[in-house]
């Protein structure tokens, strides 16, 4: 769209400017005006403009279109490709003011997903360059359309990957703002595997950035930490590599993590490692020290033992009054463990099950202590007889207790 057709474009504004009358009769004639407005040429062209280009004090004029722009997406192949591309360059200029910003990201966000991150390099481009900006909103709002499009079309960056988009997602998990910190991590999580070969040749970059963020970060970004570990470390031909040996202590002393979504995921992060043989080697010099911090999460608290014997309570008043209707299997307290677990712990402790009814119920007892215990287990399978005399001393002075 070269120059809009000002005829159009006020018709468009008049139609703008009468949607805040709350009058019935004028709401329905206001609604007829712009079902038959959308069947002027480029439509959205001109709810873009209207959008950016209006006066700066006429906000409800501005938002009317905004929303309407948002609403009308589907207009786009009944558009011409000029009208497209402005509406498009148009939309990424309303991200700098504030009053559009978040009209602007729900737009972006749709136009970025309608065919996929690649068929709109300008758009992806325009948001990297605002992971750059000064203005902390700026770039969290860059962050927020980066992670949402990662989290809908991960494959969508599959062609497009640069280093770049990784490189800057790294140096912004070292941000001091919690928001950045986070969304940063979880846009990792995301891109790294489908920039694989760029974070496997540079996987001390990656220990050296994220090991920094597991030291400062919150628990809340620990789980994202160690998912965007694993698939660089455990594919990496050559290992694990000398910089690993910063992150171990800290992944070992976060099994014992107060948050439990933190101890499920690193428990499932070394137990990728486990499972590999050429990895399993470069282990052992934490091996024994790892298996001592399982071993603690195998240990049931008093909280835990006094809810277990009030459960057992229960069951047996349950069965006491049951009736002949209500006999049948009896599968436990469905709100036990009711931690938010890790969609890959989820998946690879199911695919490890054989028995259907255990399956089922997996969700009801899939806690950190099971978890550790698949770990344990896993170890045992690899290095079987060398872990006996680590489990030995807990096996020995726990056998004069006399709850043993």
């Amino acid at each position: 769209m070269s120059a809009p057709n000002q005829t159009v474009l006020a018709k468009i504004l008049h139609t703008l400017c009468q949607v805040s009358d709350t009058s019935l009769l004028s709401q329905s004639a206001v609604v007829s005006r712009q079902e038959d407005l959308k069947w002027e040429l480029d439509y959205i062209a001109y709810l873009t403009h209207v959008m950016l280009y209006s006066p700066r004090e006429d906000v409800h004029t501005k938002l009317n279109a905004g929303h309407q722009l948002k609403n009308n997406l589907d207009l786009i192949p009944h558009s011409t490709d000029g009208g497209v591309a402005y509406m498009k360059r148009v939309a990424l200029l309303s991200m700098a003011e504030p009053s559009l910003r978040c009209l602007g990201v729900c737009i972006i966000i749709s136009l970025l997903l309608e065919k996929g991150p690649a068929h709109w390099l300008e758009g992806i481009k325009f948001i990297v360059t605002m992971l750059n900006d000064a203005d902390m909103v700026a770039q969290d709002t860059a962050l927020n359309v980066m992670h949402t499009v990662c989290k809908q079309s991960p494959s969508g960056f599959d062609i497009i990957m640069d280093k770049l988009y990784l490189l800057r997602f790294l140096q912004l998990t070292k941000s001091l703002v919690k928001t950045v910190c986070s969304l940063s991590s979880m846009c990792l999580v995301f891109c790294v595997p489908a920039g694989i070969c760029f974070a496997l040749s540079n996987i001390y970059v990656f220990d050296i950035y994220l090991s920094r963020m597991g030291i400062d970060a919150s628990t809340g970004v620990h789980c994202y930490l160690y998912k965007v570990l694993t698939d660089p470390h455990v594919f990496a031909p050559m290992g694990l590599g000398p910089s690993f040996k910063d992150l171990a202590p800290f992944m070992i002393d976060s099994v014992q993590s107060e948050d439990e979504q933190v101890a499920l995921t690193v428990c499932m992060f070394w137990n990728s490692f486990i499972g590999v043989p050429h990895l399993a080697i470069q282990i052992h010099p934490w091996l024994e020290s790892l298996m001592q911090s399982l071993l603690v999460c195998m240990i049931y608290s008093m909280d835990e033992i006094i809810w277990m014997e009030n459960h057992d309570i229960q069951l047996a008043c349950h069965d006491k009054h049951a009736t002949d209707h209500s006999i049948g299997p009896d599968h436990g307290d469905d709100n036990m463990g009711q931690c938010s677990v890790p969609d890959d712990a989820r998946e690879a402790y199911n695919t490890s099950l054989t028995d259907n009814n255990t399956e089922q119920n997996a969700g009801n007892f899939w806690m950190r202590r099971t978890c550790a215990a698949l770990t344990l287990d896993t170890m045992g399978i690899t290095f079987q007889e060398e872990i006996l005399p680590v489990l030995m001393g807990p096996i020995k002075e726990n056998m004069k207790c006399a709850d043993w």
